[in-house]
């Protein structure tokens, strides 16, 4: 398997988890992808992928192999980053970020990314808890990986707490994220209060605010959502509050890379100046 494109399926796959996903990112369709998987593994006398209930993941055999593969393409968009310099050519740049935070705190420093960096077009893309960057070129995740070849930097805390509308009841149901986040210490706190399951539950929470509002039962909320809106307030004077630490990741070998430094400082920038996350 000496072939480039071959590679370069392989890492695709690993780094969507699926097939019409990694068929997106090397435009073309999904059954070629699933061909050539097939006359790879010929190839190499072994399946090189494995389902799993989290998408489709490397084998044992060729995980240390798509590793360097991963670094290796890093290293190739870097060192692009790095020879274009300050010209004119376009760049994009992909953030994998939760929604809360790509909405309300994100975007409001949109405008000054793209006045100090007008070649720079950023791709926000919506994740919660993940641990890997995936197709990404930096995430923001409250997973702090432990494995891979990342640097992570501390950013700050993402507080949580339980919050309702005024007048409204409490215990007839509340809204929370779906059970893969029932560990999550906003969520744990959530069901010691209520004493029970949601009523409701959203994929993000963005979803869970919209769906408060609209049947207006209380809910986990970060209070980067919370402020910004002065009809709901914490439930039991605040008590419940819980706080989960926020990390920034990027491969290792993008540390010299100028345009995800700028976009490094950008991030720091606006993260640790809302100390009130």
């Amino acid at each position: 398997m000496k072939n480039w494109d071959d590679l370069r399926i392989l890492l695709a796959v690993k780094q969507t988890g699926s097939m019409a996903a990694a068929a997106k990112v090397l435009e073309t369709n999904p059954a070629t992808v699933s061909r050539r998987l097939a006359r790879l593994g010929e190839t190499l006398g072994f399946d090189p992928f494995v389902r799993t209930p989290d998408g489709w993941q490397p084998s044992d055999q060729i995980d240390t192999l798509l590793s360097d593969v991963e670094a290796f393409d890093n290293q190739i968009i870097g060192f692009l980053n790095t020879a274009r310099g300050d010209t004119d050519k376009h760049i994009n740049m992909t953030l994998g970020c939760p929604p809360a935070l790509s909405y309300y705190v994100m975007s409001k420093g949109l405008a000054r990314f793209r006045d100090a960096h007008p070649t720079v077009s950023l791709v926000l893309n919506d994740m919660i808890f993940q641990e890997t960057l995936g197709k990404n070129d930096v995430i923001i995740t409250s997973h702090r990986p432990n494995q891979g070849r990342l640097i992570v930097k501390y950013l700050t805390n993402m507080r949580f707490d339980i919050y309702g509308f005024e007048n409204a009841p409490v215990h007839n149901g509340w809204v929370g994220l779906t059970s893969s986040y029932d560990e999550q210490p906003p969520m744990t706190a959530a069901q010691a209060f209520f004493q029970k399951p949601p009523a409701v539950r959203m994929d993000t929470l963005v979803g869970c605010y919209h769906a408060m509002r609209a049947s207006e039962m209380p809910g986990v909320l970060p209070h980067v959502i919370a402020r910004e809106h002065n009809d709901i307030f914490p439930l039991h004077g605040g008590r419940n509050e819980t706080s989960v630490r926020m990390y920034l990741c990027y491969h290792e070998t993008r540390r010299r890379d100028p345009i995800m430094m700028h976009v490094i400082e950008w991030i720091s920038d606006l993260l640790t100046s809302h100390r009130d996350l």
